[in-house]
């Protein structure tokens, strides 16, 4: 991405999603010169959630709100995953990936458990 130095850093973090309620995650993305850690500012940028299958399938994508210079937000909403085809889904993948208007980074991802 334009204006991104360093070592590229991808988060591991597995999350748990509720069905059926409320929910906010967010994120800052750092890069890091070997010493340093540092805010990548992701102003004038867009940022995309995939919830996946283990094996791949894409289940559901959706924009992450972008806040300030830094903060990167996933809501979800009590509705946005109770359609019949989450029923029975209790682990999958998530990845958040940030895009610029010359490339995209994935910066985030994890397990993805979901409890009905």
């Amino acid at each position: 991405m334009n204006g991104v130095l360093g070592r590229p850093t991808l988060l591991r973090q597995d999350i748990a999603i509720g069905i059926g309620r409320d929910q906010e995650l967010g994120f800052r993305w750092y890069k890091h010169d070997g010493t340093n850690k540092t805010l990548v500012d992701v102003r004038g940028r867009t940022a995309t959630v995939r919830f996946e299958s283990l094996t791949g399938e894409l289940w559901k994508e959706f924009p992450a709100n972008i806040y300030g210079d830094s903060l990167v937000s996933i809501k979800l909403t009590a509705a946005s995953l109770v359609a019949p085809e989450w029923a029975g889904r209790y682990t999958g993948a998530w990845s958040l990936r940030i895009s610029d208007s010359t490339s995209t980074v994935q910066v985030a991802s994890g397990y993805l458990y979901l409890s009905q």
